[in-house]
């Protein structure tokens, strides 16, 4: 599992590599903490359903990838409020 920090110290992605490629979950977070979005890779492509969210939290959209290709894409909330 690595783990990758801003300047301030705040958690930006956390994810595990195999042979120099994202494999498994990623999860990736504003500077503020908050999730930003969470998806699984496969070989270091995007695979499968991928959520992404706004800075306070809300659902943004959602994507479904395979091999890194996106086939779907589902909006959501547009601005968060």
């Amino acid at each position: 599992m690595l783990r990758f920090y801003y300047e301030n110290g705040q958690l930006k992605h956390i994810g595990r590599y195999k042979e120099g490629r994202e494999t498994g979950e990623g999860k990736f977070y504003y500077e503020n903490g908050q999730l930003r979005y969470i998806g699984n890779y496969k070989k270091g492509y995007k695979v499968e359903k991928w959520n992404y969210f706004h800075e306070n939290g809300k659902l943004s959209s959602e994507g479904y990838y395979t091999d890194g290709i996106k086939y779907s894409f589902i909006i959501g909330e547009k601005t968060g409020l």
